[in-house]
Parts: structure tokens; C-alpha cells; sequence
């Protein structure tokens, strides 16, 4: 691996060498005490060369929609030895026990009842079909087909 070092701008006082609070008023500032008034830092990194390995994993989910998930209570995903192959996330690995494909997602995907369902909440979960999601989730796997 090897450690590479890049010039860059300084991110709290965008390269100009000075900051300005709320205390300095009426034209004073004081020298930046990221850069020491240079305008620039030295930011250090790794050069990526291939994905590493994590230990101790054995199933992968493609995001989490905050619940508690573990590999022995299978809701979705695929195996980690799957995903490191390069296997990509399929129509069907997704936690549709716990979500709804609008929340899944992102609102990539409206589906027929979405606004009158989430129309004075906005909490998926709120959603007065949530409790018949398995519709939502048909609705789309019809829909999806004709989609990349």
C-alpha cells in the first residue's frame, strides 16, 4: 500500500490564510490555525488498490433502513462471499418485510398510492398502506420489468 500525500486548500479557511469569527469584526482576522496562514494543508491517504477483506462478516444488506439486522434473521441481502465476487443486489434482496419500495428506494420509484398514502405524514412508515406494503412491492415488480 502506498501512502500518498496531496496539497490541497484548506477547508476552514478556503485557502485564504485568515479566519474570521464572530469575534473579529470591522476588517481584523487571525491567522488560520489549520494552515498557520499558509491557505493550504497536506492531506495524507491511501491509494486504493483492490478491496480489502473484513473479518467477521458473512452477510452483506445494500443499506440499512434503521433497524437492528443480523445474518441468523435473513431479510434480505446476500451472502458477503457473493457480494465480494461482485454479485450485484437484486430485485428481491431487498428488506421488504420492514420497507416499502418508495422507502427502499429513496423515491426513485412512486408507485399508484404513494401520495395519497403518505399525503399528511411523510413517514414511510406512517403511510396508511404501509400495513399492506406486499401490494406496494407487487406493484412494483410489475412495474420494474421494463426497468434497467
Amino acid at each position: 500500500m502506498s501512502i500518498k500525500n496531496i496539497k490541497i486548500e484548506c477547508p476552514g479557511c478556503k485557502g485564504t490564510g485568515v479566519y474570521q469569527g464572530c469575534a473579529e469584526r470591522d476588517g481584523a482576522a487571525v491567522q488560520c490555525q489549520k494552515c498557520d496562514g499558509n491557505g493550504w494543508v497536506m492531506y495524507e491517504y491511501n491509494e486504493f488498490e483492490s478491496k480489502k477483506q473484513k473479518n467477521g462478516v458473512s452477510w452483506v444488506v445494500e443499506r440499512n433502513p434503521g433497524i437492528c439486522i443480523s445474518p441468523q434473521i435473513v431479510i434480505g441481502g446476500m451472502s458477503y462471499s457473493d457480494w465480494l465476487e461482485g454479485k450485484k443486489f437484486e430485485k428481491g434482496t431487498e428488506m421488504r418485510e420492514y420497507t416499502c419500495p418508495y422507502w427502499w428506494y429513496y423515491q426513485k420509484y412512486k408507485l399508484s398510492r404513494c401520495d395519497l398514502g403518505l399525503k399528511h405524514t411523510g413517514v414511510y412508515s406512517k403511510c396508511q398502506f404501509f400495513c399492506d406494503k406486499k401490494a406496494c412491492w407487487k406493484e412494483f415488480d410489475e412495474i420494474s420489468r421494463s426497468l434497467p
